[in-house]
């Protein structure tokens, strides 16, 4: 029995040197990155400044992140291109997302914010489903997304030329895109809008940052000019803010950052702007 299992083991240990004989440049090759999203982002491709009777061109990209995850065991040097090849391919066509529709509204929206721009019929270079309504929507649907993928949707609006001077979004705050994730859920998001200044010459400054000194409290709460609660003139000048166009104190600054992340983007304006009609911020008021 003892000569047995010293058999056993020599055979075991000699099966393990013929692997690596064989297989001398085994190894694992493996990447891995985050879940697959769908980046949205919206331009505007005037020049300021934009006055009464001008129109604007507005540009909205969608893009697929370069994201998934893959293993693979390499035998051989000569296998790494084959498998980094066809690792590449199946990371390229991975769904980010389906179903996607993005819904335009312009003029006077739903919630009581007066937008000052219209679209121009048949200034687009992809004709939208047009629907019914005060005021009408304009979508435009995308079947699917795939990783490094790209869509895009140019268009002109008309600014009404009566508009008080002041800063304003594109269009309503109530534009979105719904579209199904790779996990299959549904999602709604609004469309980040950079705005625009009305028959004004925006100066650029510098946007102020919390400082070592500052007071340790930081609200978040949306109420950028601490003036009657929430309002459209908050969104507005956080967008001033997030463009460098307006260099807000301390308190300002963390009342724009509605979102809490330490920054001031178009996105946290669209936060605000939503506040106005029942939305939150990070910090209750």
């Amino acid at each position: 029995m003892k000569y047995l299992n010293s058999c056993y083991g020599s055979l075991m240990e000699l099966c393990l040197c013929l692997i690596f004989i064989i297989y001398p440049l085994s190894e694992v090759v493996s990447a891995q990155s985050e879940s697959p999203s769908l980046e949205i982002v919206k331009t505007l491709e005037s020049e300021y400044p934009i006055c009464p009777g001008d129109s604007v061109e507005v540009r909205i990209v969608l893009r697929g992140a370069d994201t998934a995850e893959y293993s693979r065991v390499v035998s051989h040097e000569g296998d790494l291109m084959r498998v980094f090849k066809s690792s590449a391919e199946e990371i390229s066509n991975v769904p980010v997302a389906t179903n996607i529709v993005i819904s335009e509204i312009f003029g006077d929206c739903p919630g009581g914010y007066a937008g000052i721009t219209d679209i121009i019929p048949d200034s687009w270079n992809i004709p939208p489903t047009v629907i019914p309504g005060d005021p009408p929507v304009y979508q435009w649907s995308l079947d699917e997304l795939l990783i490094d993928d790209g869509f895009e949707i140019r268009f002109m609006l008309q600014v009404d030329p009566d508009a008080v001077p002041g800063f304003y979004l594109l269009e309503c705050p109530d534009s979105t895109v719904s579209y199904i994730d790779h996990l299959g859920q549904e999602i709604v998001e609004p469309i980040p809008d950079p705005g625009f200044y009305y028959c004004m010459t925006p100066t650029p400054g510098t946007p102020g940052t919390p400082g070592p000194t500052a007071t340790p409290v930081c609200a978040h709460t949306g109420d950028v000019n601490q003036v009657d609660g929430i309002t459209t003139g908050d969104a507005q000048l956080a967008f001033q803010i997030a463009l460098g166009y307006f260099n807000p104190t301390y308190p300002e600054y963390c009342a724009a950052d509605c979102n809490g992340n330490g920054e001031i983007t178009s996105s946290d304006a669209q936060q605000i702007f939503s506040a106005v009609f029942g939305g939150v911020c990070v910090d209750p008021l």
